[in-house]
């Protein structure tokens, strides 16, 4: 849980970090310009949540057009020594 929130953390510090035009080096200050723009940012992708659902349900379209033949396959065809080895590990 831990490393869990503190990812999180770093991932909001870092989301206010910018990299400088000129040098190309990472400036790591917080300026109320940051909130501004990250508020802009914010406000003009309202489209982001429908994009994110999207790309979700078509990994999950794929998920399921893989994992369902190859669940058929070791539940209806293969042989038992094939369905042995799937959940055997060797050490």
């Amino acid at each position: 849980m831990i490393g869990y929130l503190g990812s999180l953390a770093v991932l909001l510090i870092a989301a206010f970090w910018s990299v400088n035009a000129l040098s190309g080096e990472l400036e790591q200050s917080f300026t109320p310009r940051q909130l501004q723009d990250a508020a802009r940012r914010a406000a003009s992708t309202a489209t982001s949540p429908w994009r994110t659902i999207g790309i979700a349900a078509l990994v999950t379209l794929t998920d399921a057009l893989l994992a369902f033949p190859i669940a058929f396959y070791m539940a209806k065809v293969a042989s038992p020594r094939v369905k042995g080895a799937a959940g055997r590990r060797r050490s």
